[in-house]
């Protein structure tokens, strides 16, 4: 996305054709704001103070411009309570696993020249909340993006990433390592043949898609992120500037288009396949807890895509005969 501003004025001239041409513009890449935080700097800072004054009125003037697209799929203020301290501090990265902790592995491989992605996350038993119901959440641990510009002839070298992803899968012990199913037969039988060589319990499989699968998966994400029920570390991935880690970067980008979850592509952040390697890990390791007392839930955790869909076209339809019958006095 880009910004222009006016970076000066020439005379106008008479003509009125030539008017249009009296201004000269540049762009820049940064919005033309500060982002709302009340840690911040001082602009930062009146920035959310003023979201307090009035949110709803802020959103549409100062927020839009932070929006990637018109229909984002999760909630921005669910998706910035991923980020947010959870056990009594802030998260971080993690290079090993602890003991009690079951772990898992999600690996989303790409061509040589794409990103190529991998993931670990535990699960963890929650308080009880006010109704007495306890949720399972999950906390991710680590995760790394490998992008082709990192290596030497910009393409990804596997034997490298597979060095890093085999030391990982020692220092976590994950019972299960996935792999996305595109491009993924050397990474399985390479790490395959790794764990067994260690005779570790981790099972290693490719994890086959399909369309009703992934919209599952995803619905299973977003009421678990809605729910406070996901929690991750900020990363420092993110090479495009902004104020936020990667991953959330990521989670903001995923579009809801005809009913239909889109995740468009983009130099900076490639298929949005951090995210993927979430809604598997969230969706293996938490399951569908929307059941457990729907009725006491906000409202919003728990509509699917296609309950959305319906209301928005029922909200748009326009009946013409009636319409024209109330104009005219006729039944």
């Amino acid at each position: 996305m880009s910004w222009w501003r006016v970076v000066s004025r020439s005379p106008l001239e008479s003509s009125p054709a030539r008017r249009l041409e009296a201004h000269r513009h540049v762009g820049f890449s940064r919005p033309v704001q500060y982002a709302p935080d009340p840690n911040g700097c001082l602009e930062e800072r009146i920035q959310a103070a003023e979201e307090r004054s009035d949110p709803t009125m802020f959103r549409v003037e100062n927020r839009a411009q932070f929006v990637e697209g018109i229909n984002p799929y999760f909630d921005a203020d669910a998706v910035a309570r991923v980020f947010e301290p959870w056990g009594g501090a802030p998260l971080e990265a993690r290079t090993s696993g602890r003991l009690g902790a079951e772990y898992q592995m999600h690996i989303d491989p790409a061509l040589v020249n794409d990103m190529f992605s991998v993931m670990v996350a535990h699960s963890e038993q929650g308080d009880p909340d006010e109704f007495g119901i306890s949720y399972r959440h999950l906390v991710v641990d680590w995760y790394k993006v490998y992008r082709p510009e990192d290596f030497p002839d910009g393409r990804i070298v596997y034997s490298s990433v597979l060095g890093d992803i085999r030391q990982m899968i020692t220092a976590f012990r994950p019972t299960v390592v996935s792999c996305d199913q595109f491009n993924s037969a050397y990474v399985t039988e390479n790490l395959g043949d790794y764990v067994r060589s260690r005779n570790m319990p981790t099972q290693v499989y490719e994890e086959t898609a399909t369309g009703q699968k992934n919209s599952s998966m995803y619905e299973t994400l977003k009421f678990s992120i809605n729910t406070g029920l996901v929690h991750s570390y900020k990363d420092d991935l993110n090479r495009g500037g902004d104020w936020r880690c990667l991953l959330h970067a990521m989670l903001d980008s995923v579009q809801l288009v005809n009913g239909k979850i889109d995740k468009p592509r983009s130099k900076e952040l490639g298929h949005l396949d951090l995210v993927d390697c979430l809604a598997v890990l969230c969706s293996r390791m938490l399951g569908d807890q929307s059941g457990a007392r729907r009725d006491l839930l906000t409202p919003v955790s728990f509509i699917d895509n296609e309950s959305v869909m319906r209301e928005r076209e029922a909200s748009a339809r326009f009946d013409t005969t009636s319409a024209f019958a109330n104009i005219y006095g006729r039944r």
